[in-house]
């Protein structure tokens, strides 16, 4: 079964509205800035909590050499960096939404795009805070619990 709400959106879509309503989805749903967003904290998990040598290894064991050591750098360093810089820069240099440079967006429409951007990126951030707050122990102990669990799945 379809949910009545995909249904309706999909039908919007049809009409003279339709591209309103998509230039907000294309704008903010999926707009460069959720996505730089997610990929800021992969890199991060990938080179801080997984660990970038453990990946290195897991890398090496998949594609049978070593890859060029500083892309371990890259993990860890630049590609969080570039890719916060790149965010900040972006809503530094925000300018609302236009469509066809003409049509301003009235004020509920810029905030239910921010909403559709928002969806997206806030589960990351509140799913940091309720692991942290779910485990039981000090910021230390929880710390140290996360570390002997990645180390377990490492060795299975």
């Amino acid at each position: 079964r379809v949910p009545s709400s995909v249904i309706s959106i999909t039908l919007d879509l049809c009409f003279s509205g339709g591209m309103y309503v998509f230039q907000l989805f294309d704008s903010y749903a999926a707009s460069g800035m959720c996505l730089l967003f997610v990929a800021i904290f992969e890199s991060i998990c990938i080179g801080w909590i997984y660990g970038s040598d453990r990946f290195y290894s897991n890398i090496e064991d998949m594609i049978g050499y070593k890859p060029i050591f500083f892309i371990k750098w890259c993990w860890k360093y630049f590609t969080p960096g570039i890719c916060a810089g790149i965010f900040l820069f972006f809503l530094i240099k925000y300018k609302p939404l236009k469509y066809n440079n003409v049509y301003t967006y009235p004020d509920w429409g810029y905030g239910i795009g921010w909403m559709m951007a928002m969806s997206s990126m806030v589960c990351i951030p509140l799913g940091i805070l309720f692991q942290i707050w779910k485990t039981e122990g000090s910021f230390r102990e929880v710390k140290t619990f996360f570390f002997i669990f990645i180390v377990s799945m490492d060795i299975m």
